[in-house]
């Protein structure tokens, strides 16, 4: 009896599991049309303006000079390229916020879609990360800007920003696939996730640095902190801890897993519940 239980569930998981990759593999089939979504996406809520999508590279200036002016005095940043540190931890949290608040609603904002097309879901997934690839691409001259302002210098550890920006899509990926998936069932983890992330930009160091007491604490006990180092260090000229990658590879195949676990089986239910 048991043996047939057991026979049961592992014939269930193997089908669920199948499915979902064959999800992601017929996506992957349709990357062109998907990054045309992605692209004309970011592009909609511009139209009609003068400057189009360079609005995203206007407010990110904005935004990063004036904590610059703010905060540059504190004696705690003096052996830091300041300007260089918060472009950086800016334009990355945001891509996280994007990972997390837009793909939360992945799937409820394309219900039109999803309920009259036959797409592949995990297409809505992929729409999500162009939009953040494109956001952070927009925000890259704000950050070469500061690094000139502060005189960094590139060296060798400049390569380990490509692996550590691996790690933060594959994070992305997992995190979209499980809020989306869940959301679609619980319509209010997308403003769970809203509040969270005003939250967690404070608790994360994008604009301070982690020292020694309370804030080593926090810093530590945020993954989110660790995706963010083991981008800006290189950045910056210097080496990330191991241990920072080793939280980082952690958190992002734990999330990844977890998406595509809970996306494999929950997958023939989204349709319903939108």
């Amino acid at each position: 009896m048991f043996n047939r239980l057991r026979k049961k569930i592992k014939n269930f998981f193997t089908i669920k599991i199948y499915d979902g990759w064959e999800d992601i593999r017929e996506s992957l089939s349709l990357l062109k049309v998907t990054i045309w979504m992605g692209w004309i996406g970011t592009l909609l809520p511009f139209r009609d303006t003068k400057i189009g999508p360079y609005w995203i590279t206007f407010i990110c200036a904005i935004w990063v000079f004036s904590i610059g002016i703010i905060f540059n005095p504190n004696k705690a940043f003096e052996d830091v390229p300041f300007l260089t540190y918060v472009s950086i931890g800016i334009v990355l949290f945001d891509i996280i916020r994007a990972f997390l608040g837009e793909g939360s609603s992945a799937f409820t904002k394309e219900a039109n879609i999803i309920l009259n097309v036959p797409n592949p879901f995990f297409i809505y997934i992929i729409k999500v990360m162009v939009k953040a690839i494109i956001h952070f691409t927009m925000c890259l001259p704000v950050i070469i800007l500061a690094m000139i302002i502060d005189r960094v210098t590139i060296n060798l550890y400049f390569l380990l920003i490509f692996p550590g920006m691996i790690l933060l899509l594959i994070f992305g990926t997992g995190t979209c696939l499980f809020l989306a998936t869940i959301a679609t069932r619980y319509r209010d983890i997308r403003f769970v996730m809203q509040a969270s992330m005003r939250f967690l930009f404070f608790v994360t160091p994008v604009f301070w640095i982690k020292s020694s007491g309370v804030r080593e604490i926090i810093a530590e006990f945020n993954p989110i902190y660790h995706l963010l180092t083991i981008i800006r260090e290189p950045a910056m000229g210097t080496m990330p801890s191991l241990h920072s990658y080793i939280v980082s590879m952690l958190i992002s195949l734990f999330a990844l897993i977890i998406g595509f676990s809970i996306f494999s089986i929950m997958r023939n239910r989204i349709a319903h519940w939108l």
